[in-house]
């Protein structure tokens, strides 16, 4: 059987829930400082090509040489499937970004360094139908 997620973009925070056989248990994220969190922000940072989200964004949040977008919520209240964004001097679909956002950080160490693998890798297009 297909897990089924739901997604909360909140302004402050991001928060993952999984459908259990009528219970809704949220996921956990791991924090810089090794605890557990329900929630992650919904923070993303750029620098040149390379971008960091969530808590890896958090820890780069008063350096000047990153510029900080502090709500993907506030960016998606707008977009649709082919929105392009305006990232710190680069472009991005704003799907692209959300993907990247959610895919798991392993996936996300090199983002923006290799954007024909990222568009090769993800499952996620704009025309897939949510319903499915």
């Amino acid at each position: 059987m297909p897990m089924r997620l739901g997604i909360d973009f909140g302004t402050t925070r991001i928060v993952v829930a999984a459908a259990d056989r009528g219970n809704y248990p949220l996921a956990g994220f791991e924090s810089p400082d090794g605890q557990t969190r329900e929630w992650f922000p919904p923070l993303v940072a750029i620098n040149g090509s390379e971008r960091r989200y969530g808590w890896n964004a958090w820890q780069v949040q008063g350096d000047r040489q990153w510029t900080l977008l502090r709500s993907l919520k506030r960016l998606l209240k707008r977009a649709g499937p082919t929105t392009q964004l305006d990232l710190g001097g680069c472009t991005m679909p704003v799907i692209e970004l959300a993907t990247e956002m959610l895919s798991p950080p392993q996936a996300r160490e090199t983002a923006g360094a290799a954007e024909d693998q990222r568009r090769k890798s993800s499952s996620l297009r704009a025309s897939d139908d949510p319903r499915r």
